[in-house]
């Protein structure tokens, strides 16, 4: 899915995200809350003692789990450098 014309999650800005926004008609601080909301909650929820004990690969899963935590995190450094309000 393409987020303000950007193909890649890796080269998404918050310039991509204020398009977005622009495109589905809503406004860029709403959606800007919303997205630090919903990466705050996938990293909360993503803690290692919340991981499941009965996971058959524990470690891939953890892999995953980190891989995951570090794009949300990215995802919030992103978007509080963005302009505008």
């Amino acid at each position: 899915m393409k987020i303000g014309k950007s193909g890649s999650i890796e080269n998404v800005t918050p310039v991509h995200w204020q398009k977005m926004a622009l495109e589905c008609r809503v406004g860029w601080p709403m959606l800007r809350e919303r997205i630090a909301d919903l990466c705050d909650r996938v990293i909360d929820g993503l803690r290692n003692e919340d991981l499941p004990a009965a996971a058959n690969d524990l470690s891939m899963i953890e892999r995953v789990s980190e891989i995951i935590r570090e794009r949300a995190a990215s995802l919030l450094r992103s978007i509080s450098r963005g302009t505008g309000s």
